[in-house]
């Protein structure tokens, strides 16, 4: 802020503007100096005018000559149109000049002016509003003295009224004349001061200013600064030096400008690889990893659209998971035999004469395929599509610059997947029964806890099942170990394929599962039970060559929150039915609660 204020930019138009400030301050006091004269010259006019009325009507008052005060009062009004009330020392109106008002006490004053007048003798002013009017009526109030003795003693015997609204009025619209007169010589110096500060500013400041500010800029490194003057003074050819220095030294520098960009791209890239390889090693699986994979491939091949793809766990089919751009890839899958770059085992360009994959289309579209290797496997690949092919070195140089992105694209992506793939097959390992494929008991703990919490909230039943292969040990007898696991694990199988995905199952332990039905009513639970059971009955399996015969299933339901309202509770409800299923002969659905299910014991 001081370097502003020392500069000449500045300090021409704030000398004139002082100027200006302190002509309207001189010309504010001025009109105040004018308005209080005129309120005090017209409170005087009007305590004299009272005081000459006082005089001529104490004789009456003290007389008590009503009618020739009245008379006084009327004369005085059509004369010169004031309005005059006399009051006594009770401040009953003696004389008025609305006659309606005579007898009646006054109570015009707002705090009690005439009152206190009487009182102690002095004059007061005070301001009337009437309802009737919106104009503000000023009066003022002299007492009335009576001499009572030889030694000149006196006392108030009443007052009068005085309403001087237009004595003020009348110095006023004077007074404004005056001050009008005032506003615009001061407008008049004001403007003055503004146009010559603008007329200053606008030939000697603004090119001076201009100048100096080109200077500094580029001092601070604004090197495309430049100030483009057409004046033909002193001003206008140190302008143009300046320009023709600054041209100079931009044109030496235009190599370094290139080599910068190149720098800045390459650590924008690693910002983001890092970046990405941050959120990669922070997801839970591969479909939240490849959705950073399509946000950080579109920031990174602006302009290009591309997708990832991943092999499926039977590895003979590549699915897209991850895609970008405004025009991406239009197969969903294809078979690893429709892509050159997995074949060859390394990245496959193509500007236009080589050889094309077959999952791309014959559009004649530049593209970049990257093979995802991590460990010895190949994962995928990483797909971009450039664009149609161009001539020159430029383009060449184009579609280079996409084969390098994709190369360190995949470099960080392929032990991203990896990493995640061992994961999800460890998560698997812990949470999953490896001989019917549902989940383990301990899975099935935690996810009815949070099925239990999910359930409160939106206020829907739950129901878990309790199943049961009946007299399972006879397979386990009759065919061996083999054929009971062969039952476990078709069982385990019919279950998946006949529940919904929001449902868990599990197996509980030996041969008993349990199913959590979420949500569910409590008469579409008992129908689904059914449904399971009856399908269970109608399987028919074999086993080494051996048809195993007949497999019932027996099922106990217990509902969230009827019969209870958490998860060890309701388990236990739901096996106190499956119980009361097997005494009841096996091969049936029981619900909690119901009439016909016998006791359980």
């Amino acid at each position: 802020m001081r370097r502003r204020l020392a500069s000449i930019k500045y300090r021409i138009p704030l000398a004139f503007a002082a100027v200006a400030v302190y002509v309207c301050l001189l010309a504010g006091y001025a009109a105040w100096a004018l308005l209080d004269t005129i309120r005090v010259a017209a409170r005087h006019e009007a305590e004299q005018v009272a005081e000459v009325v006082s005089y001529e009507v104490l004789d009456d008052v003290i007389n008590g000559d009503q009618k020739s005060l009245q008379t006084f009062v009327d004369r005085l009004h059509r004369a010169y149109r004031r309005n005059v009330e006399i009051v006594d020392r009770q401040q009953t109106v003696l004389a008025h000049s609305d006659p309606s008002q005579i007898g009646l006490n006054y109570r015009e004053d707002p705090e009690g002016e005439v009152g206190h007048t009487i009182a102690d003798g002095r004059v007061r002013h005070f301001v009337e509003r009437e309802s009737q009017l919106a104009e503000r009526l000023r009066h003022v109030v002299v007492p009335l003295w009576q001499v009572v003795s030889p030694q000149k003693e006196s006392h108030v015997i009443g007052a009068v009224i005085l309403e001087y609204s237009e004595i003020f009025d009348t110095r006023m619209a004077r007074a404004r004349t005056k001050l009008g007169s005032l506003a615009a010589a001061a407008l008049l110096c004001l403007m003055l001061s503004i146009v010559t500060s603008l007329l200053i500013a606008r030939r000697i400041v603004r090119p001076i200013a201009s100048l100096t500010d080109a200077v500094e800029n580029y001092a601070e490194g604004r090197l495309e600064t430049r100030v483009r003057s057409d004046r033909s003074d002193e001003l206008g050819t140190l302008a143009r030096k300046f320009d023709a220095m600054a041209d100079e030294i931009e044109r030496a520098r235009d190599g370094m400008r290139v080599n910068e960009r190149r720098l800045e791209t390459a650590a924008g890239e690693l910002m983001l690889i890092s970046r990405m390889d941050g959120f990669l090693h922070a997801s839970r699986g591969v479909e939240e990893a490849s959705k950073v994979v399509s946000e950080s491939a579109h920031e990174l091949f602006a302009g290009a659209s591309g997708a990832l793809y991943l092999t499926n766990h039977s590895r003979n089919l590549l699915e897209e998971h991850a895609a970008w751009g405004a025009t991406p890839p239009r197969e969903p899958s294809f078979a690893p035999e429709a892509c050159w770059a997995l074949r060859l085992g390394q990245g496959h360009v193509v500007a236009g004469g080589e050889p094309r994959c077959a999952h791309v289309g014959d559009d004649g579209r530049t593209y970049v395929c990257q093979p995802l290797v991590a460990a010895g496997e190949t994962l995928g690949i990483v797909h971009v599509l450039d664009g149609r092919p161009e001539d020159g070195a430029a383009a060449a140089a184009m579609l280079a610059e996409c084969a390098r992105k994709a190369r360190l694209l995949a470099e960080h992506v392929g032990p991203a997947m990896a990493n995640l793939n061992l994961q999800e097959r460890l998560r698997n390992l812990s949470i999953r029964d490896p001989l019917t494929g549902t989940y383990n008991r301990r899975y099935m703990d935690e996810a009815l806890q949070q099925e239990l919490q999910r359930a409160r909230r939106a206020s829907y039943e739950l129901a878990v099942v309790m199943l049961d292969i009946d007299h399972f040990k006879r397979f386990n007898d009759s065919f061996g170990h083999d054929g009971g696991d062969a039952v476990l694990s078709a069982l385990g199988a019919y279950l998946r394929q006949h529940t919904r995905s929001s449902d868990i199952v599990c197996r509980y332990g030996g041969e008993e599962f349990a199913l959590v039905l979420s949500p569910t009513a409590k008469q579409g639970a008992r129908e689904r039970a059914e449904q399971i059971r009856a399908g269970m009955e109608q399987m028919v399996l074999t086993h080494g060559g051996r048809n195993l015969g007949t497999v019932t299933i027996s099922l106990g339901l217990a509902l969230f929150p009827e019969h209870a309202s958490d998860p060890v509770a309701l388990v236990k409800c739901a096996d106190l039915a499956l119980y009361q299923a097997k005494r009841g002969g096996r091969n049936r659905v029981v619900m909690l609660g119901d009439d016909d299910a016998p006791p359980a014991t």
